[in-house]
């Protein structure tokens, strides 16, 4: 279920969301047994076959945002920043003083310092964009696996496959790939 669509109304993401957090509260308490026949899963693992049905019936294990900012919201988020808005505050001191209040109006600082702003601005908008860009690519560059359980053989697969039903081994280090339900645990700190 993505509950990140755009169609979706706020109210209704916020039921959705608290219909899956109750389900998992749910299923948090439910006896293996009873959980795993829940999933149509098995102590032992699931099947390549199996796997590929819920993997089709569920869809990939991806987070989705919910929408992403444009360039215009980027860009005055960019222009609003204390540095930004203490020479705002300098021109206009300056505006009244050297403008309206003097005899023969100056413009020259005012546009100075509203170049600085302007400069300023841009150069963080471009930075974000470069550094926002680098991410992404790293992201697309690691490769996050996750050991799981199937047709009795403990695998690597890609975080994206692991689905509903899973057996999943962590390690030291690991990171959790999805919702899970712990079956047994020895020594296990989670950050």
């Amino acid at each position: 279920m993505n509950l990140f669509k755009k169609n979706i109304s706020k109210s209704e993401l916020a039921r959705s969301r608290q219909e899956v957090e109750k389900r998992l509260r749910e299923q948090a308490f439910l006896e293996t047994r009873t959980l795993m026949e829940g999933l149509q899963a098995d102590v032992q693992g699931l099947t390549g076959a199996q796997a590929e049905q819920h993997l089709e019936q569920y869809g990939q294990n991806v987070v989705t945002a919910d929408r992403r900012e444009t360039a215009l919201q980027r860009l005055l988020e960019s222009a609003v920043n204390p540095f930004n808005l203490v020479l705002l505050l300098l021109a206009a001191v300056n505006y009244v003083t050297d403008v309206l209040l003097a005899a023969r109006p100056d413009y020259v600082t005012v546009v100075i310092i509203l170049s600085l702003v302007l400069i300023s601005s841009l150069v963080a908008f471009v930075q974000n964009q470069r550094s926002s860009a680098a991410a992404e690519q790293l992201l697309q560059m690691v490769g996050n696996r996750a050991d799981v359980l199937r047709d009795g053989n403990y695998v690597e697969v890609p975080m994206t496959q692991v689905v509903t039903g899973d057996i999943v081994r962590l390690s030291a280090g690991d990171m959790l790939p999805a919702d899970l339900r712990f079956l047994t645990t020895k020594d296990t700190f989670v950050s």
